[in-house]
């Protein structure tokens, strides 16, 4: 139970980072294990393989693990540029 609300609280980390830090975002889209280890210095448990995919990405519900190759896919927040946040 301890290890289900860690990964949780850092996806929800992962998640909000990735909605202000741009080029953190890119490495989520691209590699979300090597995103989660770059934010937690630890691997992503293999049960929990995900991959991030932007808000408005849209994929009928019967191709998400195909597409993904397998992968649940997760949906990222709107990016907020910096401007937003000054």
């Amino acid at each position: 139970m301890e290890e289900i609300n860690r990964l949780r609280q850092n996806m929800a980390a992962l998640t909000r980072r990735a909605a202000v830090d741009e080029d953190f975002r890119r490495l989520c889209l691209a590699d979300a294990a090597g995103a989660y280890q770059a934010l937690t210095g630890h691997p992503l448990p293999e049960r929990s393989a995900v991959r991030f995919v932007e808000p408005d990405q849209n994929m009928p519900p019967d191709q998400t693990a195909a597409a993904g190759g397998g992968l649940r896919p997760v949906r990222l927040p709107r990016y907020l540029p910096k401007t937003w946040l000054g």
